[in-house]
């Protein structure tokens, strides 16, 4: 975006026709920011057109880096605490929400989320990023309190 602003709230998608998302207005700077996906399952990589007065911009954001959800990491959690996502949840979706509980209860740990622990992971993965879903935080102070790194 033109200003580098990021939108003021979380937009969920339930997928694309063709890998075209939707488009949004920025309420900064009334950028056009069209969102596309490689229209393939699963979604890893959504990338963002802006178009602003004649010029253009394109942002690819690739969520399981972004969100530390990709294999390594499952494979650092499985090793560390024997929750394997992929015996437990291969032939079904399952939310973030579910997983953060079963590894919680499994290993003990207890994640509370306050505002201190949001400002100490802002801008965690991305310089693009100013604020992530909760339940992303969330997930960032799981795996800090189980010792496992990015």
């Amino acid at each position: 975006m033109k200003c580098n602003t990021q939108l003021a709230g979380q937009f969920g998608i339930n997928g694309s026709r063709y890998g075209s998302v939707g488009t949004v207005q920025c309420d900064t700077c009334q950028a056009e920011i069209s969102c596309v996906d490689s229209d393939a399952f699963p979604r890893e990589k959504m990338t963002t057109y802006t178009i602003f007065r004649n010029q253009s911009s394109v942002l690819t954001f690739d969520y399981p880096a972004l969100y530390l959800l990709k294999q390594g990491i499952w494979t650092r959690i499985r090793k560390k605490t024997g929750y394997d996502i992929y015996d437990i949840h291969d032939t079904h979706d399952v939310s973030l929400n579910t997983v953060i509980k079963e590894i919680c209860r499994e290993t003990g740990t207890k994640v509370v989320l306050l505002q201190k622990t949001k400002d100490a992971f802002a801008k965690k993965t991305s310089s693009y990023i100013s604020e992530y879903p909760r339940i992303i935080y969330k997930w960032f102070l799981l795996l800090q309190k189980l010792g496992i790194k990015s």
